[in-house]
């Protein structure tokens, strides 16, 4: 028991340090990490993922110099470039897999309306380690434009239900549900909290920032968690 108290009072320390280091936004990612420690889950997987516009070009010409300018710029990356629209898009997609495991991929998309083309650059950052080494790494990005976080991991299953669960975890964020489905082996609950910086808008124009998903596992006694802000970017 000494062993386990001094294991999560180390987390906390490390909480505390790497939160000094981060924006209000990258800190999103923290505050999912702490709840979901909380509530016992054990974190298997996680992903960031953020997405900007960089601006139009008028020619096809133009679209393959801003191409190869970004990779030129990031020659460790892989790069797939597309010769022909997919899905009305132009796409060009990079990736690169770091020593500590943490896969980064950048999707450049170029999508023609009108006379112009209008380009948009996304990154996706993902991994299945969470220990000291991920936190400082994110520490030292830059993430620009819109920025999802999704954590995944497991946890025991409550007698008291997946409803409930879900709701335990929201309460941690002090969220109010926006809407939700409650099934007897899967939940999902749509919820918004002031502890969080980023939100969109649901269809029924409510603010939202914060996605729980909990679904019994094949391992009945286990309940796989997944959560996102402010929406989940995985499949869960």
């Amino acid at each position: 028991m000494k062993t386990i108290a001094t294991i999560i009072l180390s987390l906390s320390a490390i909480f505390s340090y790497i939160h000094s280091g981060y924006s209000d936004s990258q800190s999103d990612l923290l505050d999912i990490a702490e709840v979901a420690e909380k509530n016992g889950v054990t974190i298997k997987a996680w992903t960031v993922y953020s997405r900007e516009s960089i601006g139009h070009v008028s020619s096809k010409e133009e679209m393959n110099a801003r191409f190869d300018a970004i990779m030129n710029d990031r020659q460790a990356f892989s790069w797939v470039k597309e010769k022909e629209q997919v899905d009305h898009h132009y796409v060009t997609t990079g990736t690169k897999v770091d020593a500590n495991g943490i896969t980064q991929r950048i999707v450049v998309t170029a999508y023609q309306t009108g006379g112009v083309f209008e380009l948009n650059v996304s990154h996706e950052f993902s991994g299945e380690k969470w220990d000291e080494e991920t936190l400082h790494f994110f520490e030292s990005q830059d993430f620009d434009g819109e920025t999802f976080y999704t954590i995944r991991g497991t946890t025991e299953k409550k007698a008291s239900g997946l409803s409930e669960q879900a709701r335990d975890i929201m309460s941690d964020f002090k969220g109010t549900e926006v809407e939700g489905l409650h099934e007897p082996s899967f939940v999902s609950l749509s919820a918004y909290s002031d502890k969080l910086e980023t939100s969109v808008m649901t269809r029924e124009h409510e603010k939202m920032n914060l996605q729980i998903g909990l679904r019994t596992m094949s391992a009945d006694e286990y309940v796989g968690v997944t959560i996102g802000t402010p929406i989940i970017t995985t499949e869960y």
